[in-house]
Parts: C-alpha cells; structure tokens; sequence
C-alpha cells in the first residue's frame, strides 16, 4: 500500500473561516538589529539588486474554533529575514497561502 507523505514543514488547514489580525512587529534589542543590519548590507554590496520593500510576516498562528483559525501577521520588510542568519536572533517566519474556494457546482477555484 503505498502512502502520500507531506513534505516537512508544510501543514494544511481545513478551516471556514480565516481571521487576520495585524500587529505590531516585535521589537528588536540593538544588538539584533545592528546584526541585521550588517547581514543586510553585505547581501546588498553583493546583489545591489535586492530590495528592501514591505513584506508580511507571520507572527502567529491559533485555532480559535472547531473551524476558525487565526493568523496573527506582522508588516516588515525583507531586511528583517537577514535575522535568519544572526546566531541567537529570532525572525519571525515567512507567510505564504494558497487558498481553494470550492464552487457550488463541485469544482475549486
């Protein structure tokens, strides 16, 4: 019998109803952000081509009922996912969702 394995990492929601809530981006020590920022800016002097515009990220995820989930996000820009690589700092992680709409008829959208 063969089985579907999820890769790691992926998790999937069947919920009828999403909540969003924006909050604020979690403050970072000056340590942390003088690290981010010099991660930053050597990516930078190597891709001149990155940018550091508005992005969102995740900054937390419950179920708030039997089919209600609440996704908690904050505004950043790309500059905070530098902190991926600053030994002892925390990011927050990146947010991506795909969302299919069944139709009445049956199919999905």
């Amino acid at each position: 019998m063969a089985t579907t394995r999820r890769p790691a990492g992926v998790a999937l929601f069947g919920v009828e109803r999403l909540d969003l809530r924006e909050v604020a981006a979690p403050a970072l020590s000056p340590r942390d952000e003088s690290a981010r920022d010099r991660v930053w800016n050597a990516a930078v002097q190597s891709n001149p081509a990155l940018f550091d515009g508005p992005v969102v990220a995740c900054a937390g995820l419950a179920r708030t009922g039997p089919h209600t989930l609440c996704l908690s996000w904050a505004r950043v820009t790309y500059r905070h996912y530098a902190l991926r690589r600053v030994p002892g700092a925390s990011a927050l992680p990146s947010l991506f969702v795909n969302v299919v709409q069944p139709l009445d008829d049956g199919r999905v959208r």
